[in-house]
């Protein structure tokens, strides 16, 4: 861990912790109206919301984070990271905050081991899902929601060119598209290759995971492209990697669920019933679990702001990822049940796609603001 962190309350508006993310802090630790630790809060949550930083405070945009002790073992830190989809975890130590843990800070211990000399070929994404110099932006935003990721490879042809991330767009038009900040309203169907990053950071993939961990660490990114020759191979996410590892060091079996709730106080205790879904997803994994390998599944599960029938809306997203690649299934509904099946539905059509071969269909451009 380390021992310097900057402190934001929940408060205080959103523009303050903008000042304090560009004076070199990576992750604020938010703190409550008693000074105690509330979550956490990065600059990707920040750029998720188009509200107005000037007016919107802080409590609409944290993130809630477990914590770990000084003494606790660098594989637990490592997996309440995967399970939270978090990068930073708050250290308490006797009721007070004695520092950060970042996965930076793990993976650059493990790559020190035998676990560094693992081949780039073995942890990353083959043949992701990109996105061409000419498309526009509201198709790379659909890919984007479809498949549950914030970045996407340009290509050229089959050269990668440039790399799109959800925060250029979100910087560059949605923004000014809503009269936030600097900049000129223009609508999605501005082309890619506008907006994108021609900065392409990249390795082989015969290299050893320690070169591209230390590559993500110098040019602080979050992902790596796997590229030969120029054209796409695949893509070596951060926490990817850091989900590798816990797999690896925890001796998983082949096929590892998690569950992944924000604001669980949300979920009532008749309706998130563990042991349910543990049986829906059941079938789920003798079906595919062949096909798919020694992989891992992550079910992320959120509520809306939506009511129906004394149901609450409920927004679910399953990931699978492992030596077949990576499938993500968004789903929402009038309930915790509902929505886990919808994204079970989407999930399953895409590695079904991927048994028979075919590519998957385009999808429809659908509303930003929901989305984000």
């Amino acid at each position: 861990m380390r021992k310097e962190f900057e402190g934001i309350r929940l408060d205080e508006p959103l523009s303050k912790a903008i000042g304090k993310l560009e004076d070199g802090w990576d992750v604020l630790v938010v703190l409550d109206e008693r000074g105690e630790y509330a979550g956490v809060l990065t600059e990707k949550m920040i750029v998720r919301t188009l509200a107005d930083p000037s007016t919107t405070k802080v409590r609409s945009v944290y993130r809630r984070a477990p914590s770990v002790s000084p003494d606790e073992g660098v594989l637990r830190a490592a997996m309440l990271m995967v399970e939270n989809d978090l990068r930073y975890l708050p250290v308490i130590s006797d009721g007070a905050i004695a520092g950060v843990v970042g996965d930076e800070a793990i993976l650059a211990v493990a790559v020190k081991t035998p676990f560094g000399n693992l081949k780039v070929s073995e942890l990353m994404i083959p043949n992701p899902v990109s996105v061409g110099v000419d498309d526009s932006v509201a198709r790379a935003l659909a890919i984007m929601r479809r498949e549950g990721i914030s970045r996407l490879p340009v290509l050229r042809g089959d050269r990668v060119v440039g790399v799109l991330s959800l925060r250029d767009i979100v910087e560059k038009v949605l923004r000014p598209r809503a009269g936030i900040g600097e900049g000129e309203r223009r609508p999605p169907s501005r082309r890619v290759g506008d907006l994108m990053s021609g900065d392409v950071v990249s390795v082989s993939p015969d290299d050893e995971v320690r070169k591209a961990v230390e590559l993500m660490m110098k040019r602080d990114v979050a992902s790596v492209i796997v590229a030969e020759g120029g054209a796409l191979r695949g893509l070596l996410t951060r926490s990817g990697v850091l989900r590798e590892l816990v797999r690896i060091e925890a001796e998983a079996p082949r096929m590892v669920v998690q569950f992944s709730v924000k604001d669980p106080e949300e979920f009532e205790n008749i309706e998130f019933d563990r042991e349910k879904l543990n049986s829906m997803i059941d079938g789920f994994l003798r079906k595919y679990g062949k096909f798919l390998g020694s992989s891992y599944v992550t079910v992320y599960i959120r509520r809306g702001k939506g009511r129906k029938r004394g149901r609450r809306l409920t927004h679910c997203r399953i990931q699978v990822s492992g030596p077949k690649g990576m499938f993500t299934g968004v789903g929402e509904g009038w309930g915790l049940n509902q929505a886990v099946r919808y994204a079970m539905d989407a999930v399953s059509r895409q590695i079904e796609r991927a048994k028979e071969g075919k590519e998957a269909d385009r999808a429809i451009v659908e509303e930003i603001l929901e989305m984000l």
